[in-house]
């Protein structure tokens, strides 16, 4: 377990990734009705029924948590249709989830937090291979890029098939402006693709996704050794990355040289109508 000043930084830079994902959806899908609502610290975030965006994350990170702080949490996400998801912290009373379970939330996953530093590059070497990694900066490549994620995720094998809900949240990462996307192919076919958002000298690597008959291959190792070069030639001294607890994600982080920091719990509470 790490310090729970590192625990800060890290949580406040996912904070202020929320608020920015908020900012460029409102510019690209106004319709949607993205919202933030401050509380207990943190940031609920409503993203659109049923995106992965929809939760609450950071609480702890500034001031303590109340039960009237989880009474607004329960009736943002109410009015809008949607249940509640928490993510709960170290950063938070360690009665805090037992509150929230006694209150009627059921755990939905556990998370785990890696961090590990990049001062020294001295196993960021590539590895020869058949995968290319490139990074997709022209409109075209990052719309593409957006597709390749989407169908990865859905488990689909390409981006025609998959929910435009999908592809629209793969638009608006891309739309970050401290967002690099990084497309990995063999033999000129894209099979997968990755996120890195850079704050200050932070990086946070995330949306690991490898199209189906990719899967096995090493693309997940080979997008996260390209992140982690780009990270250190950008000035980034430490990287980050969350993954579910035993997970293939998680086992490939650990063989980048990553640490576990902490761990978090997903909550969440049906909605009662």
């Amino acid at each position: 377990m790490i310090g729970v000043d590192v625990i800060r930084r890290f949580e406040s830079s996912g904070v202020r990734g929320l608020r920015r994902f908020a900012e460029v959806q409102r510019a690209l899908y106004p319709g949607t009705f993205p919202a933030i609502l401050d509380v207990g610290g943190g940031v609920a975030l409503f993203a659109g029924i049923g995106s992965p965006l929809t939760f609450v994350g950071g609480l702890g990170l500034t001031a303590p948590v109340s039960d009237d702080d989880v009474a607004q949490i329960e009736a943002f996400y109410a009015a809008r249709g949607v249940p509640t998801r928490i993510d709960v912290t170290p950063l938070v009373d360690e009665t805090f989830a037992e509150r929230l379970t006694r209150s009627g939330y059921v755990l939905r996953e556990r998370l785990s937090a890696w961090w590990r530093p990049l001062e020294r590059a001295d196993d960021l070497t590539a590895k020869r291979s058949a995968i290319t990694v490139t990074e997709a900066t022209r409109p075209e490549e990052r719309e593409l890029w957006a597709m390749v994620i989407a169908a990865g995720f859905e488990g689909v094998e390409s981006g025609t098939e998959t929910s435009g809900e999908s592809v629209a949240l793969g638009r608006i990462f891309a739309s970050m402006g401290n967002v690099r996307c990084f497309l990995a192919s063999i033999a000129g076919t894209p099979v997968g693709g990755s996120g890195l958002a850079v704050d200050g000298d932070l990086a946070t690597l995330f949306g690991m996704s490898t199209l189906p008959p990719w899967r096995g291959y090493g693309v997940h190792q080979a997008l996260i050794c390209a992140r982690l070069i780009f990270a250190a030639n950008a000035g980034c001294t430490t990287a980050r990355a969350e993954a579910t607890i035993d997970s293939v994600s998680e086992r490939n982080i650990t063989r980048a040289g990553f640490t576990r920091a902490y761990e978090k719990r997903s909550l969440s509470k049906p909605l009662v109508r």
